[in-house]
């Protein structure tokens, strides 16, 4: 009968830090020492500042490379005045290091992990860091490029993927395989483990098979990134050198990396791309803003089938320059059981929920470039000042009868080369590359082109709503603010449910919304452009 003993947890157990410790060598007047009598591994636990060292973990059954485990733990001390290593610790003289000499070489080399390496050697030394395509024994060719770099006398040297730093004597190599497996297992997709030649390769094989063209513009993403998009899977294999016949007798087996990508379908459906940003605004000295929205709505204009995200980035999507999806979010059509599907269609907002928002004198939110969106408590009076006459002095640039008033809830469109100065704030107007897509803003079933200043969208609330005039509205208003106030007391941030009752157009929510649909979401619209969802729709 055999009978295992495991360990059992400690629930109250602390945590320790463990250290690997490499002594290198170095260099002292035309001597080459090293320090001694330092542990291998050092580990400390940063409540109570209580240690552990080993010197030989193997031969207790240690193992502290992958997973740090113990069959017998070494004794716990605090950490020790009398040893090397304590008095590098805590800044003492260091009255007890001993060192030793080592047979002396031009230059010493310590790979502490993949492409992680410590330099030691008697002078600075000059070297190439070239790619690693670009590599080859013509040293002088490669100097010229002045792709040169200088290591000093100690160095730790992270080598890039792909690139080679080549030094009088040795060469580091940073191989992209060990990043590339970690990337893999983490869904992270790429294709840096290829060469520049095989990478170009693979661009334009995925570009032919799939029959894609893509016009340069302003802010177009490279070639290799579309591409490298466009990856939806990668695997993994190894086949051992038993299943073929290696040329090296020293290899053991390859890695095969297969990459899976997914390209538009020819006769695809297009779908305009919105980034909802809801926008706090006031209401009877509280702030409120809608909740549970989504980050990225879209909607195809032909049969009104609908996608949206809460988190993009989870599904491998960039829907920011080049929308593209790794991971296509289901297709479907505008939901009724949802705030911004009731929003869109018109119906009562029965699944609409609203939270607090610390206080604050106004909220800013960046749209793009020079388009913001400010609210406020009440209206702002501010300066409009060309960017040469902008200073601290306001009283002067006031007497100028440069002043224009922002609403409680404004679409501003700074003009380059201006600064509009509000009491707490400015927005500059930054130059636009005459290259940058031009800017189209839906309002009011209309359309308002770059050359629009202020967009009073506050006005248009209160001209489409009955937000100002219902008092039964108002009433309910007041009450759902109430219950919020009553179960903030007990949670903070907690979300109104308003399930009770059925909100007309004048409701708090659909305000908000209609701001947020009306002023904010749709100026991603751009003109004569559509954006594409690339991947398998």
């Amino acid at each position: 009968m055999l009978q295992a003993i495991l360990p059992r947890r400690n629930k109250n157990m602390h945590f320790f830090n463990v250290y690997k410790l490499l002594p290198t060598p170095l260099f002292y007047q035309n001597e080459t020492i090293q320090l001694a009598q330092v542990p291998r591994y050092w580990a400390i636990n940063l409540v109570d500042n209580s240690t552990m060292e080993w010197n030989n973990p193997e031969e207790s059954g240690r193992n502290l490379e992958i997973k740090t485990s113990c069959q017998s733990s070494p004794p716990i001390q605090s950490i020790l005045e009398k040893t090397s290593f304590g008095q590098i610790m805590k800044g003492l003289p260091l009255l007890d290091c001993q060192v030793t000499f080592v047979p002396p070489a031009p230059f010493f080399l310590r790979q502490l992990r993949d492409n992680l390496w410590v330099t030691s050697s008697s002078e600075p030394f000059h070297c190439l860091m070239i790619p690693g395509s670009e590599y080859s024994t013509l040293r002088q060719q490669a100097w010229n490029s002045n792709q040169h770099i200088t290591l000093p006398l100690i160095a730790l040297v992270n080598v890039t993927p792909g690139y080679t730093i080549a030094c009088p004597g040795y060469t580091l190599v940073g191989n992209p395989i060990p990043s590339t497996i970690t990337r893999i297992f983490r869904n992270d997709l790429t294709l840096e483990f290829l060469s520049p030649e095989d990478l170009n390769i693979i661009v334009f094989d995925v570009l032919q098979h799939g029959n894609l063209t893509f016009n340069s513009h302003y802010g177009a993403l490279p070639m290799v990134q579309i591409v490298t998009n466009l990856l939806v899977r990668q695997q993994l294999d190894f086949v051992s050198s038993s299943q073929y016949t290696p040329t090296n007798p020293h290899e053991i087996g390859r890695l095969i990396i297969t990459s899976y990508f997914a390209v538009p379908q020819q006769k695809h459906s297009f779908f305009n791309v919105y980034k909802l940003l809801p926008i706090p605004f006031f209401y009877q000295n509280e702030t409120i803003q809608l909740a549970q929205v989504p980050r990225y709505w879209a909607i195809n204009l032909v049969d009104n089938s609908t996608m949206e995200w809460n988190n993009p980035e989870e599904s491998g999507c960039n829907l920011q320059i080049m929308t593209s999806c790794r991971s296509t979010p289901p297709i479907q059509s505008i939901s009724e059981k949802t705030c911004f599907g009731q929003i869109i269609k018109g119906l009562p907002l029965l699944d609409c929920h609203v939270t607090f928002v610390p206080p604050a004198p106004f909220f800013l939110r960046q749209l793009r470039d020079n388009l913001w969106v400010t609210s406020s408590s009440e209206p702002f009076h501010c300066l409009m000042i060309p960017g040469a006459e902008y200073s601290t002095l306001r009283q002067q640039a006031w007497n100028s009868n440069q002043h224009i008033t922002l609403p409680p809830i404004a679409l501003v469109n700074v003009t380059p080369g201006y600064t509009i100065a509000c009491p707490g704030y400015t927005l500059v107007g930054n130059p636009i590359p005459s290259s940058s897509p031009s800017l189209v803003i839906r309002y009011n079933s209309s359309f308002l082109m770059n050359n629009i200043s202020i967009v009073n969208v506050y006005k248009h609330l209160h001209e489409n709503t009955s937000w100002f005039n219902t008092k039964p509205s108002d009433k309910r208003i007041d009450n759902i603010i109430k219950r919020m106030r009553e179960s903030m007391t007990n949670t903070p941030n907690e979300l109104y449910y308003p399930t009770h009752a059925r909100f007309s157009s004048a409701s708090i929510v659909n305000w908000i919304l209609l701001a947020l649909v009306s002023g904010v979401v749709a100026y991603y619209i751009y003109q004569h452009k559509r954006k594409t969802i690339l991947g398998s729709i």
